[in-house]
């Protein structure tokens, strides 16, 4: 009985470690910026193509399909976004020498360019909600003073929402669509602070206003909360903070005082955050209560693992991992059980596998 319980547990291990992580894609081109898509079947992502950036989708089934490349669209591609139907993908295109936003149609691929001012670059465009609107930040100085722009997904008039003469860069809407955050700046060289403005341009402030620098901000599920990175100039590392979105005390979430905490991202009931511990070398993927505490390990081996996002109901976790490839590759953590193809040794259940094993062997010579 002994043994069949030994055996048991040995190979449930081994079970889960195959069963949780999967490389999706394994070609040599690196990947970046993974994204669900929003019915949780295909994972938005740039890679480099023979010479410019380019957009490419893959199923949790690790089918891909190159949405554009040098050969049919020979222009710079970055930080695609699906449109909340899923229909469409947003995303910025090196046009002549400065960036424009342009939207795809996923379905037959077509291209339509919905910003018009050749005069400036439109960077990270993000859709509100319903989909009716896109923001994003314009430069149109270089001089410090970029401002948060939105446009009709359907194209026509840009609407500055921003105006204060210093940097608002990296917007992103709250869940119901009435305002946006987004790191702020004011001046060359200041410290990076989380700012905050209505949806028709209404409120203009900062949140924060630390001597260090505020990046990534991302909502809490009931838009009552930012969570984002802050740097620390005595450890050299970032860490987690939160701030009320009405305003008031700013929060220590977490900190590491050898590795920085990046790339926070909320579960969808508000209960954990999602980030990467990293010394820049490599990344692990974690969680954490937003109330603070003990952080989880999720994913940590001997590879850069960065930007993981959940999925709709936090179940699985997209993230691109550094590997034995020698690129950058798309990555599915699976909670529940086995998807995809490609599966590979999640290092703590391997740890277990190995110690059951053992431990298992040891019984057995016990009894002889």
């Amino acid at each position: 009985m002994k043994k069949i319980l030994l055996l048991i547990a040995f190979l449930f291990c081994v079970g889960v470690a195959f069963a949780q992580e999967t490389a999706l894609t394994s070609d040599a081109n690196s990947k970046y910026t993974p994204m669900w898509s929003p019915d949780d079947t295909t994972i938005l992502y740039t890679y480099q193509d023979l010479v410019d950036q380019q957009i490419g989708i893959v199923t949790t089934a690790g089918v891909q399909t190159s949405l554009t490349t040098d050969a049919t669209d020979p222009y710079f591609k970055d930080f695609p976004v699906w449109s909340p139907d899923g229909a469409d993908v947003a995303f910025q295109k090196l046009n002549g020498t400065k960036y424009q936003i342009f939207k795809m149609d996923v379905g037959t691929q077509v291209q339509t360019r919905l910003t018009s001012n050749a005069a400036y670059s439109h960077s990270r465009p993000e859709y509100n909600p319903a989909g009716t609107l896109i923001a994003y930040y314009i430069d149109p100085t270089f001089s410090n003073n970029n401002q948060i722009a939105v446009v009709s997904s359907a194209g026509g008039a840009e609407t500055n929402l921003t105006n204060k003469t210093y940097d608002h860069e990296v917007p992103r809407w709250n869940h119901a669509g009435t305002r946006l955050v987004y790191e702020a700046s004011s001046s060359l060289g200041d410290n990076k602070q989380i700012g905050i403005v209505n949806s028709n341009g209404a409120n203009e402030t900062n949140l924060t206003s630390f001597a260090e620098d505020h990046e990534t901000p991302q909502w809490s599920p009931d838009d009552a909360w930012v969570v984002y990175s802050r740097y620390n100039s005595t450890s050299n590392n970032y860490e987690l903070w939160k701030v009320p979105s009405a305003g008031g005390a700013e929060v220590q979430v977490l900190a590491d005082p050898s590795f920085s905490l990046i790339n926070p991202q909320w579960s969808s009931d508000g209960s954990t955050i999602l980030y990467v511990m990293t010394d820049w070398a490599t990344g692990a993927i974690y969680t954490v209560s937003s109330s603070g505490g003990v952080p989880t390990s999720i994913i940590s081996d001997a590879f850069d693992n960065q930007v993981p996002q959940y999925n709709s109901d936090d179940s699985r976790i997209a993230f691109t991992k550094y590997d034995a490839t020698g690129y950058n590759q798309v990555y599915d953590y699976d909670f529940n059980g086995p998807v995809g193809a490609a599966p590979e040794f999640s290092t703590v259940t391997l740890i277990m596998a190995v110690l059951v094993g053992l431990a298992g062997i040891f019984v057995l010579r016990k009894r002889k």
